[in-house]
C-alpha cells in the first residue's frame, strides 16, 4: 500500500510538473507575442516618422525649385524690361532730335498724364 501511495504521489507530481511546464510555455509564448507586437508597433512608428520626414524634405525641395524658377522668371523679366527701357530711351532721344515730333510727343504725354490724374484743368510751365 505504501508503494501505491508513493506511485500515486509520483504520478501526481509528474502531472503537476507537466501542468507547470505547459503553463510556463504558454506564458512564455504570450510574453514573446507581446514583445513582438511591441517591436512591430515601434518599427511602424519609426517608419511613419521617417516617411513624414521624407515628405517634408520633398516639399521643401519642391518649394525651393519653384522659388528658383520664379526667381529665374523675374530675372528674365527684369532683363526684358531693361531692354524695353533702353529701346524707349533710344527712341525718345531720336524723337527729341526732331523738334516737330518732340513737341507732338510732349503734348500727347501731357494729355495722357492729365487723363490719368482725372484733372479737368492743367497748367504747364516750361523752360
Amino acid at each position: 500500500q505504501i508503494q501505491q501511495m508513493v506511485n500515486f504521489m509520483k504520478l501526481e507530481a509528474r502531472d503537476k510538473a507537466s501542468e507547470i511546464r505547459l503553463k510556463t510555455k504558454h506564458d512564455c509564448m504570450l510574453e514573446r507575442q507581446k514583445l513582438v507586437m511591441a517591436a512591430k508597433r515601434k518599427l511602424e512608428a519609426e517608419f511613419l516618422k521617417r516617411e513624414k520626414r521624407l515628405e517634408v524634405a520633398q516639399r521643401v525641395e519642391q518649394s525651393h525649385s519653384i522659388l528658383k524658377l520664379r526667381m529665374q522668371k523675374l530675372v528674365e523679366r527684369d532683363g526684358l524690361l531693361q531692354e524695353v527701357l533702353e529701346l524707349a530711351k533710344a527712341r525718345v532721344q531720336g524723337v527729341s532730335a526732331d523738334r516737330k515730333s518732340y513737341a507732338s510727343l510732349l503734348q500727347s504725354l501731357m494729355v495722357q498724364g492729365a487723363a490719368k490724374l482725372n484733372a479737368t484743368a492743367v497748367s504747364v510751365i516750361a523752360r
